[in-house]
Order: structure tokens, then C-alpha cells, then sequence
């Protein structure tokens, strides 16, 4: 792990102890980024990290114009994602980890073709995986995504921030999507992830579609990610320009 890294999950870590112990009660506003930046000696990307994280365990939610709010003394159960901006809405935020199960090279026909924007028989690579919590090791989503074959390394790289493919993407490639197209809607939970998940096959779940073009408006990396009732919620936050 890199340094970066340990201080934004040590501070984390520390506001969490705060939480818990009443220190920044529920219902009263955090210090300011900057305040906690001059306070524990970090810079203000890696305040940034930490609060998002603690977002992720439900223990603060941002108020715009207001500041971040302290919400829960514990985590909630499940995982929690608010939404405020753009960037948000393409990935997961830190507090959750990748287990890669399986990589595969696939040519893609008929409505998968179709929902990739691709000729049939266009070669992608299938990444399957799990998503973990990071602060108790439970599953909360299976991951399905394809992979233009050119960008497909990132799968396989050192990942212990558990950085998003897409992130990963734009990070090694300099690739960032332009455009995001995304779906919600209901699934039931294939058997074959039944076990992985610690759910019942067929158990309803969520599911998340997203897909990414590119400046050139390809798309290069789609995501499917199954989440089983219970285990996640999307909380958005809109504001009229």
C-alpha cells in the first residue's frame, strides 16, 4: 500500500474513533476540509478520501453549502452510495475492495454486441469479480465487466486501494469517459452467484449497467454490477444550475 494511501485510510480510520466516541456527535457538522487538513497534517485529496469513504459506511452525508454532517455513530449495514457530481455517478467511492475471479477473452454477438456498440464478433475480455466491504470483508455485489482487450491489463495490476476499473483505466491509460450511460434496474440472483453472494438463487437484487465512451464515443469498458436486497442504495443529490 502505498503512503498515500495509509494516510487517507488513517485518517479515516481516526474521524471513525471520533464518530464512535461522541467527539463529533450525530447531527452536528464536521470541521471544514481545510480545518481537518491543518489539523492532522494531510492534504485536503487525502481529507477528501477519507470523508468519502466514511460516506460510503453511511456515517456522514454532505450537506451542500452546509458542510459534511455526522449521521451515524456506527456503519450502516449494506453499502451506500451519495451522489453529488458527475465523477460520482461513473464509479464506486473508496471503502470497497475488487476479488478478481476470472478473466476471459469473449467475441460478442446479438444483444451483447448490441449493448456494447460493437459489430458482432468484436473481441472483449469478460472480467468477472466480487465486491467486497472494505471494513468487514462482506460481499455486496457480483461484477460483470467487458473490456476493450487493449486496456484489459488493469484487471490483473496490484490494486490494495481498491481503485475502480474505471479509474484504473484513466490512470494508466490517461483514458476518461466522456459520456456515461447507466441502468438500474431489478434482476433476480443467477445460482451461479448465489453461493459467492450469501444469497438465496433467484432472491431479487439491483441491478447497475454502466457503460463508458471515450472521447472518439466508443464505448471501452462496460460494468454490470448485481447487488442482493438490502446490500446497497443510491443516494442523489440535484441542484438546478
Amino acid at each position: 500500500m502505498s503512503r498515500k494511501g495509509a494516510l487517507h485510510q488513517d485518517l479515516e480510520a481516526r474521524l471513525r474513533d471520533n464518530i464512535a466516541a461522541g467527539a463529533c456527535p450525530v447531527g452536528l457538522a464536521l470541521p471544514t476540509e481545510h480545518e481537518l487538513a491543518e489539523r492532522h497534517g494531510v492534504s485536503r485529496s487525502t481529507v477528501r478520501r477519507a470523508l468519502a469513504s466514511l460516506r460510503a459506511a453511511g456515517l456522514v452525508e454532505p450537506r451542500k453549502g452546509h458542510g459534511t454532517f455526522v449521521i451515524a455513530d456506527r456503519p450502516r449495514p449494506g453499502f451506500v452510495q451519495t451522489l453529488s457530481d458527475f465523477g460520482e455517478l461513473l464509479q464506486y467511492p473508496e471503502g470497497t475492495l475488487r476479488e478478481k475471479i476470472s478473466t476471459t477473452t469473449v467475441a460478442v454477438s446479438g444483444e451483447r454486441a448490441a449493448l456494447l456498440d460493437c459489430p458482432s464478433g468484436t473481441e472483449w475480455v469478460r472480467l468477472e469479480a466480487l465486491r467486497r466491504i472494505r471494513a468487514d470483508g462482506q460481499p455486496f455485489a457480483a461484477l460483470t465487466a467487458w473490456i476493450r482487450p487493449v486496456l484489459a491489463g488493469v484487471a490483473d495490476l496490484a490494486n490494495p486501494g481498491g481503485r475502480p476499473l474505471l479509474r484504473q483505466i484513466e490512470d494508466e491509460h490517461g483514458i476518461q469517459a466522456r459520456i456515461a450511460l447507466v441502468d438500474v434496474f431489478s434482476a433476480p440472483v443467477p445460482t451461479e452467484w448465489a453461493d459467492r453472494l450469501h444469497a438465496a438463487p433467484g432472491a431479487p437484487a439491483l441491478m447497475i449497467r454502466r457503460r463508458y465512451r471515450g472521447f472518439d464515443r466508443r464505448i471501452y469498458l462496460a460494468t454490470e454490477s448485481l447487488h442482493p436486497a438490502g446490500r446497497f442504495a443510491l443516494s442523489f443529490e440535484i441542484a438546478r444550475g
